[in-house]
C-alpha cells in the first residue's frame, strides 16, 4: 500500500496509522499535521522533512524517525553523503514493524505506506 497523504486519505486510514492511541482528537491532530505542517522555508531547519515527520512521529505514538537510501539492485546508500545513484529515498516514522502502515517520504512526498514493501521493490 502506498497512498498519498492527503487529507481524504489519512482521515480514512487514521484508526490504523494510530492503533491505540486513537482518539478523535488525536486523528484530527494527524490529518492537520499531514496537510499543513510541512512549509519550505529556506534556511527554516524546523520546516524540514524531517522536522515534519518528527511532529508526525509524536502524533502517531511511535519509535522515532528513520530513513533508508537504496541504489539500483537494492544497494544501501545510507552512509553516503551523495544523492547521486539513488532510487529510493525513504524517511519513516517507525512503527517497529516493516510492514505496518505509517507515514513516510517516499522520494520527497508524503505517502501512507510501509517501508518494507518498497525496498522489496528493489
Amino acid at each position: 500500500m502506498k497512498l498519498a497523504a492527503n487529507r481524504k486519505n489519512i482521515t480514512t486510514h487514521a484508526e490504523l496509522l494510530l492503533g491505540d492511541n486513537y482518539s478523535p482528537e488525536r486523528a484530527e491532530a494527524l490529518v492537520r499535521e499531514c496537510t499543513q505542517g510541512f512549509v519550505r522555508k529556506p534556511g527554516h531547519v524546523s520546516h524540514s522533512r524531517a522536522a515534519h515527520l518528527e511532529r508526525i512521529d509524536s502524533i502517531l505514538g511511535n519509535h522515532g524517525v528513520e530513513g533508508i537510501l537504496l541504489g539500483k539492485g537494492g544497494e544501501d546508500l545510507s552512509g553516503t553523503c551523495s544523492m547521486q545513484g539513488v532510487e529510493l529515498d525513504c524517511q519513516y516514522s517507525n512503527t517497529g514493524d516493516t510492514y505496518a502502515p505509517t507515514v513516510l517520504y517516499v522520494n520527497g512526498r508524503l505517502c501512507i505506506g510501509d517501508w518494507g514493501s518498497l525496498v522489496e521493490r528493489l
